[in-house]
């Protein structure tokens, strides 16, 4: 009898609405980073899809909450805009994996304890200055009645994705995955520097993919993610540990960059986007893995990223206000605003999240060094 209450259960979670909406509601960075990932970096999308689905999987067996499965977003952005090869994504790749694991073994938790969350702000609204930016220039050659249309349907998709649990960024995003499979193709193209040799490694851009990287997963993927998990779920969420995070970051992205899989971690956003969208069970997560998988088995061989151009614009620009947005908390703060407009600026300038990381870095400093004058002065 108990055994048929559970199974009893477990398809209503598998079924229900709510479940299976909240499934798609952080895929709206996750599909046009995937199609991107496929069309500017030369990975396979039969692999990217297999090896997302697999680890979303994954990730609700062993974490038993609903657990996101994100792009490494500043070293994917970054990947995209420089033009780095699928080898130079590969070893960046393996680098974070084996990051994460060397935190596990030599026990730095407290090198995240330490990093200020204003730099962490600084770098999520860096990075979301840049995915608007991404989206905004793909309408460079249309008319202003199309970027009238385009502007008002931004602004009504993130007033929705805020106000309200519809996840309406994620189903349009299914909904571009699943044109792929049924239209002619459309190029999409984002403006990157020429293209390189297939098997080319440039130290220097190795560095600009993963040092900001370390900084967004050791603070937002790990110690942003326990205490979401356990603000929203409480005792449910005791598998989601700093040490089983670091170990599905480090392991998971080892073997994905063995054969070109999604460069992945787990986040407090796409946490927060999966309760948000209706989220309860971590049944949620195989909705979406099988999802994934089941694409990747129907794509074999075809070219599945069609996604249409204004539809991936739309979406790097209304994930890109909703990530600039995490950095609120900073910015209420007056001491602490200039730092997020300083690191913002540079962003939008500069493109590159290293520089964007040395300007935090840099206003920190002064930071700590005009506080260290003031105590000398008061005594």
């Amino acid at each position: 009898m108990s055994l048929a209450v559970h199974l009893v259960r477990i398809l209503d979670v598998m079924v229900g609405y709510k479940n299976i909406t909240g499934a798609f509601a952080d895929s709206a960075i996750l599909f046009p980073l995937l199609a991107l990932l496929s069309t500017q970096n030369g990975f396979s999308e039969s692999v990217l899809l297999f090896s997302a689905g697999l680890t979303y999987c994954m990730a609700g067996l062993l974490f038993k909450v609903p657990m996101p499965v994100q792009p490494l977003k500043s070293m994917v952005m970054a990947a995209i805009t420089l033009g780095a090869t699928l080898q130079e994504v590969k070893l960046c790749t393996a680098a974070m994996g084996a990051y994460c694991l060397l935190v596990v073994f030599f026990k730095l938790h407290n090198f995240a304890n330490k990093i200020p969350l204003s730099l962490v702000h600084g770098l999520q609204a860096g990075l979301g200055i840049m995915m608007l930016s991404k989206g905004s220039g793909m309408l460079t050659s249309h008319a202003p009645m199309v970027i009238g249309f385009f502007i008002t349907f931004l602004v009504l998709m993130v007033y929705v994705s805020r106000s309200t649990n519809f996840p309406i960024l994620g189903i349009l995003a299914t909904g571009g995955l699943l044109w792929g499979l049924f239209t002619p193709p459309i190029p999409i193209t984002i403006t990157a520097p020429a293209s390189v040799p297939l098997h080319s490694i440039r130290l220097d851009l190795l560095l600009y993919l993963i040092l900001p990287q370390i900084i967004l997963t050791s603070a937002n993927s790990v110690i942003g993610t326990q205490y979401a998990a356990q603000k929203y779920f409480g005792e449910r969420a005791k598998n989601v540990t700093f040490k089983r995070l670091l170990w599905s970051i480090g392991v998971g992205n080892l073997l994905s960059s063995t054969v070109g899989g999604l460069p992945f971690c787990h986040g407090a956003g796409g946490l927060t986007a999966h309760v948000k969208g209706g989220s309860t069970h971590w049944m949620s997560n195989w909705v979406i893995g099988l999802f994934l998988i089941a694409l990747a088995v129907i794509s074999y061989g075809l070219p599945l990223f069609h996604f249409p151009p204004l539809l991936v614009a739309l979406l790097l620009s209304a994930v890109g206000l909703l990530h600039v947005e995490l950095a609120k908390e900073s910015w209420k703060q007056k001491p602490l605003r200039s730092q997020i407009m300083v690191m913002g600026a540079t962003a939008l300038m500069t493109q590159n999240m290293l520089w964007v990381l040395g300007a935090g870095l840099g206003h920190q400093g002064l930071l700590h060094l005009n506080r260290t004058l003031e105590k000398r002065t008061l005594h």
